[in-house]
């Protein structure tokens, strides 16, 4: 239970994942994303989960319900084209919620 590593994401980056063996979801699209998410959840396989920025940003609902997954540790991952900056508001809303103001580095 909850000790393998998925990653979920784009084409480019899960192919070469999954020769290697790993646990690799392909998901371009937040549909897929949703339904990829549901059954990580439900499979209670997964202790950490690398995901694809820019799908997090384009499924919030779903992003959401793995984040509240306490048996899951979600690392946001860039895409080819880059970072979205995601990871860098969500560690600012947890500083802020920590602390009780933004805090600027």
């Amino acid at each position: 239970m909850y000790n393998q590593i998925a990653i979920i994401g784009s084409k480019e980056i899960v192919k070469p994942l999954k020769i290697l063996g790993l646990a690799a979801f392909e998901a371009e699209v937040p549909h897929v994303f949703s339904e990829v998410a549901e059954k990580i959840a439900k499979s209670r396989d997964y202790g950490i989960v690398f995901l694809d920025e820019t799908l997090a940003k384009e499924s919030p609902e779903a992003f959401a319900r793995l984040q509240k997954d306490k048996n899951v540790t979600l690392s946001l991952t860039p895409t080819l084209a880059g970072a979205k900056g995601l990871s860098r508001e969500i560690t600012a809303g947890l500083i802020k919620q920590a602390i009780g103001f933004n805090f600027e580095t």
